[in-house]
């Protein structure tokens, strides 16, 4: 049998409990297990040729999509002098790290990743970022981590462990920010 492209379908194997997965999303939405796979695999694989390390990017992917779909007017993009040159007090800031975790708690399983995912999307706008989600770690490089940048970002990050209940080890030097998660058996 040939596909839309007149090429001829390719045998593919997967692991049971993944085909298992791909045939209840099948049922539910009404598609077939060889349209569902095919469109995921082409979305995947145009978005990796755009850059986009799937493997790596998930966390962040699921939480914008969350915050895009069920939360509107939480926060807006605005140049980046806008923030530097901020009167926004430091308060105000870990009220929105309170306010940011409290909401994607409620649509992420792991608070650990949760937290990671939020302080991942936002240092991206800012600088490098290097996360390890098993190793439960966050670092960013930037010229731009100096004076009150890091004391907004110091803040975020206290009021999103205030509120998830987590400890962390965070080092905010000019022009690197990291974050290591503590484990209660770590303490």
């Amino acid at each position: 049998m040939e596909n839309e492209n007149n090429g001829k379908r390719q045998p593919c194997f997967m692991r049971k409990d993944i085909y298992d997965e791909i045939r209840r999303l099948t049922e539910l939405n009404g598609s077939s297990i060889y349209n569902y796979t095919n469109d995921l695999l082409a979305a995947s694989i145009q978005m990796e040729k755009n850059g986009v390390d799937i493997k790596n990017e998930i966390s962040t992917f699921i939480l914008l999509s969350k915050l895009m779909n069920n939360y509107k007017g939480f926060m807006i993009l605005v140049p980046f002098d806008s923030l530097r040159d901020s009167q926004m007090s430091l308060e105000k800031w870990k009220e929105l790290g309170k306010s940011l975790m409290s909401y994607v708690s409620q649509l992420m399983n792991n608070v650990e990743v949760s937290f990671l995912s939020i302080l991942r999307f936002f240092l991206s706008f800012i600088g490098d970022v290097n996360v390890d989600y098993n190793g439960k770690y966050i670092e960013s490089f930037s010229p731009y981590f100096q004076g009150r940048i890091i004391d907004f970002i110091k803040s975020l990050i206290d009021g999103m462990l205030e509120v998830s209940n987590l400890k962390a080890d965070v080092s905010a030097t000019t022009g690197m920010i990291r974050v290591k998660l503590i484990s209660k058996n770590e303490k």
